[in-house]
């Protein structure tokens, strides 16, 4: 099993969707916004429209986890900032 790409992403992918469905579930967020995020790394499939050299590097950009726990940090660190300010 180690020594395929294909089912180490698939398992990759089904426990990063587990542990954001766990955390957002505990944050009590609204769902149907969840949802609409859950969609938004489509839209880098609009690239292609303008030609598939783009479209592919646009895909690849929206489907990667690097933007989502840069994101992700910097609002837990401004969140941090913040709350220690008020208290």
């Amino acid at each position: 099993m180690l020594t395929r790409p294909r089912i180490l992403l698939h398992l990759e992918g089904a426990v990063a969707f587990a542990v954001a469905l766990a955390l957002y579930w505990r944050s009590d967020g609204n769902w149907l916004l969840f949802v609409m995020l859950l969609l938004a790394p489509d839209v880098g499939m609009l690239g292609y429209l303008r030609d598939t050299c783009l479209g592919a590097a646009t895909y690849n950009v929206f489907h990667t986890y690097a933007a989502a726990v840069g994101l992700a940090s910097q609002v837990s660190w401004l969140a941090g900032r913040f709350c220690n300010g008020l208290a």
